[in-house]
């Protein structure tokens, strides 16, 4: 599955801060936009790795 969309990471923090009625100072702010580029970089790597139909899925543990 390749991820095609970029998100607006800055407009996120925005809106979800104001969602959260959350003050965000400058410094802060730009660390947490800093934090979701670096996730959507991890999240890619997974996103993007290669799985064949056939993979036999994990099996389900029940107590």
């Amino acid at each position: 599955m390749n991820i095609d969309t970029k998100v607006d990471w800055s407009s996120y923090i925005d809106a979800m801060a104001a969602l959260h009625d959350l003050r965000l100072d400058p410094e802060r702010r730009t660390e947490v936009i800093r934090q979701m580029l670096h996730i959507e970089t991890l999240a890619r790597r997974f996103m993007d790795f290669p799985l064949e139909a056939e993979v036999e899925l994990a099996p389900v543990f029940r107590p």
